[in-house]
């Protein structure tokens, strides 16, 4: 793919090196990234050569982690080699190590550790627009159709370290003089308009256009945020306006939404609708499972406390705290319409709830090995669990047992519905998904994915496609008519615990033992936000039955809601 910037960083840094990434694309400037931009086929090191090889500069997303890491220092050496411009931006207050900054000492660094983030990222586009586009040419003060061969600076952030200045980075203007006073605000700030979003990269941007009220308006509500003084920005005064995040929600902007001035308009970034997540506690321990009821009023949670959580989704709290399981309840699911509420676990059991009252209905025994999955098939069943002892079973709603089927023995780890009910697909150790024909019990085919356990298996609203999450920290999409491989969603840097479709079926998320949750674009196989805000992995999560909610259930200990809407 062309590109105009190769980025460079850290793992550890991905969520930061992420963002600027959608900043500089909402810019159009054109971004080469890894993973994003190696083909499934491709050699990993060839694709980052020939990627330097065709950038025309380097952003270095610099920190104590890309300090230490030998992938950085290959990569900054090669760009060095090939006479790249190399742009560092710090987002950590660290020195360079000896054979860094040998590569380093020349060219001009960003500190991007200090407040605020918005003039950092405003800045570095546009000095990456100088670096690609060369010196802008202004009209002269009396003159028209005539340009002055003056180049027009990009306004310096603050606190900017200026090294001596390689040739092929364009001029810094030196910072305002300590003591200098700002632009005087105007008396009545504007109040922003958002207007229709278009859609840029991976990011939603809507320009927001000033509209000043008349002179004897009321000021503004409280909570409206005042107009920024534009004059040290190098945004031209009554073009735009932008409220202010903060440092880490820009840079992690997956956590929230952010906004940023970049090419001389103000853009509100919204991580496609993605704002701070509700968080619920309550569980004593690591929660495995999230689940919504029909009408998505309620959310059902289970985890290693062995019990299951009610909540009011709309409220936050819990109504009811169900008490039975022996040990780690592993999965939850609710019947479609009003029927019950099913939780196993790996006390090797199945359990059946009167989900209105919290009344036990039946207890499912005689599993021989841990429980990890549920899922019913329709409002009148089946029920379907998979487990440790190699089998999937069905199961009617007064839980007797139906049929048993058995692919290869290996423990099952996920199980889920065909829309329909008609089939049924299945997950296991050892890297197989089957797919079960369930008015025969039979099995339909197999995919495979490299002997990595699968841990999640989800099937598109349509039927058409499978989902599987694999320990490689791979997501694999399978077509089901063929059993032919799709594509593969590369992003997460650890194992993959839960994949789900969107009730549209446009978007697949998945949370994983990164701590992150990504929401893919089933379309084009592209991350389209990254939900970052979990401390611990990422066992389960979950679409509200409208689409507009996604519960997530983590090792932290909680259970977040983030509106996707």
């Amino acid at each position: 793919m062309a590109h105009d910037v190769f980025i460079s960083y850290s793992k550890q840094d991905k969520p930061v090196a992420d963002a600027v990434c959608a900043v500089l694309e909402a810019n159009h400037i054109r971004c080469w990234i890894a993973p994003r931009d190696i083909l499934p086929s491709a050699d990993w090191g060839e694709s980052i050569i020939d990627a330097l090889a065709s950038a025309h500069a380097m952003v270095l997303v610099f920190s104590a982690w890309a300090n230490a890491s030998p992938q950085v220092k290959r990569e900054v050496e090669r760009a060095v080699h090939l006479g790249i411009p190399i742009i560092p931006l710090r987002i950590e207050d660290v020195e360079p190590t000896k054979s860094l900054e040998f590569f380093l000492s020349m060219p001009h660094w960003l500190d991007a550790f200090t407040e605020p983030m918005e003039r950092h990222l405003q800045y570095l586009v546009e000095v990456l627009q100088r670096v690609l586009n060369g010196p802008a040419r202004s009209s002269p003060a009396g003159e028209t159709g005539e340009t002055s061969a003056t180049p027009t600076e990009p306004a310096a952030p603050p606190d900017i370290k200026k090294p001596d200045e390689p040739p092929h980075l364009p001029p810094i203007t030196p910072k305002p003089e300590p003591g200098t006073p700002p632009a005087a605000e105007p008396a009545n700030p504007p109040i922003t308009v958002l207007e229709p979003v278009t859609k840029m990269s991976h990011f939603e941007a809507q320009v927001v256009t000033p509209v000043h009220p008349p002179p004897d308006a009321p000021p503004p509500a409280a909570k409206t945020a005042p107009a920024q003084n534009f004059a040290d920005t190098g945004v031209a005064p009554g073009n735009t306006t932008t409220a202010k995040p903060s440092r880490r929600g820009l840079l992690i902007a997956a956590a929230g939404a952010g906004a940023v001035a970049v090419g001389g308009s103000a853009l509100l970034l919204r991580h496609h609708g993605v704002s701070a997540p509700r968080t619920l506690t309550g569980h004593t321990g690591s929660v495995a499972a999230v689940a919504f009821s029909s009408d998505g009023s309620v959310l059902a949670s289970g985890g290693s406390d062995k019990t299951v959580r009610l909540w009011n989704v709309a409220s936050g709290q819990t109504t009811q705290t169900l008490t039975g399981h022996t040990d780690t309840v592993q999965s939850v699911a609710f019947c479609p319409g009003n029927g019950p509420l099913a939780s196993c676990g790996s006390d090797k059991t199945i359990r059946l709830w009167n989900a209105a009252n919290g009344n036990l209905i039946v207890d499912i025994t005689g599993n021989t090995n841990s429980v990890m999955y549920v899922a019913f098939g329709s409002a009148s069943g089946p029920l379907a669990s998979g487990g440790f002892d190699g089998n999937v079973k069905l199961w009617t709603l007064d839980g007797a047992l139906k049929r048993i089927m058995t692919a290869d023995n290996n423990k099952v780890l996920s199980v889920t519905f065909s829309p329909d009910g008609s089939t049924l697909a299945s997950g296991s150790v050892g890297g197989a998904a089957t797919l079960w024909d369930v008015a025969t019990a039979s099995q339909i085919r197999a995919v495979s994915t490299d002997n990595q356990d699968i841990n999640s298996v989800a099937i598109s609203p349509d039927g058409k496609t499978l989902a599987t999450g694999s320990n490689n920290s791979n997501i694999t999409l399978w077509d089901i008519a063929s059993g032919n491989h799709i594509r593969t969603l590369s992003g997460h840097t650890k194992v993959v615990e839960s994949v789900v479709f969107s009730p549209n079926g446009t978007t697949l998320a998945s949370g994983s033992d990164d701590q992150s949750i990504k929401l893919w674009n089933v379309g084009s196989g592209v991350v389209s936000s990254t939900l970052t805000g979990h401390t611990g992995k990422v066992f389960c999560v979950a679409y509200s039955p409208d689409g507009h909610t996604l519960a997530s259930a983590s090792d932290d200990q909680t259970v977040k809601l983030w509106d996707v809407s």
